[in-house]
């Protein structure tokens, strides 16, 4: 079966780019502007990976995560964060998320969403919601 992987960010060239990198690497992909469409997307069929570019202070993506995991009946779903904030990225681990630099280079992107796939086959996922208190304190 295809992965399906949702894709969220802010500014729509960035979101398109990434988009179609991942369909033309054979993912299912579906994209979100915002996290109110994320939510909705999560409703409708949890994704396999989320991948979530970071463009503006940290509680967007922060507050995106601890909704679309908010509810007890979702599994967890692992994330990769694409940020070029550097502190953001330091942090992003405390998600026990994955994160890569930006800018991406198509082929790292597909390397990330590769392994984190595996990860979530071969491993139980990490429990976001230990990380939020820290994180909003740190950030909020």
């Amino acid at each position: 079966m295809t992965p399906y992987l949702l894709v969220v960010g802010e500014q729509a060239p960035a979101l398109e780019a990434v988009c179609d990198a991942l369909r033309d690497a054979g993912y299912e992909v579906r994209g979100a502007s915002d996290p109110a469409s994320a939510a909705r997307r999560l409703q409708s069929r949890l994704p396999d990976l989320v991948v979530i570019d970071v463009t503006r202070p940290y509680m967007p993506a922060l507050e995106l995560v601890a909704e679309l995991f908010s509810d007890p009946a979702l599994p967890l779903v692992p994330a990769l964060f694409l940020t070029s904030n550097p502190d953001f990225a330091a942090h992003a681990e405390d998600l026990g998320a994955e994160f890569l630099a930006k800018p991406v280079e198509g082929a790292e992107l597909l390397r990330a969403v590769a392994r984190c796939l595996r990860r979530r086959e071969q491993e139980a996922p990490l429990g976001y919601e230990s990380a939020f208190p820290v994180l909003q304190a740190r950030f909020g």
